[in-house]
């Protein structure tokens, strides 16, 4: 068994993952990588926290001069070393300060993750995207076409034309029909030009692979609620969205 206790096994681990150790605790860390299991998944839960915590922290952009010694390095130019306190002197201020900063950082993420885990009962609402349909209705020999789009969730239904109305319209209306599983179901007058925009009858079976339908009525559309007059187009709908 490892003589260390299992705190000063944590912090090494913790420091090993940071990065601070000085070179004689570097080895001894990873002597101990090497022969101890415990200690390798101590220094697993420890990158695994330090990970999630550098994710948090915003960019800091370097100094313009780090850039320039970057810049220098990169060109093959002399860089002037910066003036530095002795090395003994430094390297002890430097591993009293990255082991404190371990130290607090250890107690203060080892406190935060060993927490028990607060149980959200907030609802969260999820969006979710309404289906569309689309079909387009083509008139044969003629370049009168009707674009329709509908949204069930909405209630919506668009309708474009396009084209040139042909001479058996005249003085007539064309109507667009749903054709379902009971029968034809009217979905209203269509236009010979522009858009119309009106709500989709309630309770509409509409679905992809089914058929849309143009019928010529007479003026104001069918009196009967069935189509009277002979169908001019179809077109199978396809979900959009």
């Amino acid at each position: 068994m490892d003589p260390r206790a299992d705190d000063e096994r944590s912090l090494l681990a913790a420091e090993y993952a940071l990065g601070t150790l000085e070179a004689d605790a570097r080895r001894e860390a990873e002597a101990l990588l090497a022969r101890d299991e415990g200690f390798r998944r101590e220094l697993w839960w420890w990158e695994r926290r330090f990970a999630g915590l550098g994710l948090r922290l915003a960019p800091l952009p370097p100094r313009p001069l780090v850039w320039l010694g970057l810049q220098r390095r990169i060109a093959g130019a002399a860089v002037t070393p910066l003036r530095r306190a002795p090395r003994a002197t430094a390297t002890t201020a430097w591993a009293w300060t990255a082991s404190a900063a371990a130290l607090v950082l250890a107690v203060a993420l080892g406190v935060q993750m060993r927490k028990p885990p607060q149980v959200i009962t907030e609802r969260v609402e999820v969006p979710v995207a309404a289906t569309s349909y689309v079909a387009v209705l083509q008139m044969p020999q003629s370049d009168m076409h009707w674009t329709v789009s509908a949204t069930p969730a909405r209630d919506a239904l668009a309708i474009r034309a396009g084209g040139q109305p042909p001479a058996a319209v005249a003085g007539h209306d064309v109507e667009l029909w749903l054709i379902t599983d009971a029968g034809p179901v009217s979905l209203g007058l269509l236009p010979v030009s522009g858009e119309l925009r009106r709500a989709l009858p309630a309770h509409l079976p509409l679905a992809a692979g089914r058929t849309l339908a143009v019928s010529l009525e007479p003026q104001g559309g069918s009196p009967t609620g069935k189509p009277t007059g002979p169908v001019l187009t179809t077109a199978a709908i396809l979900q959009s969205g």
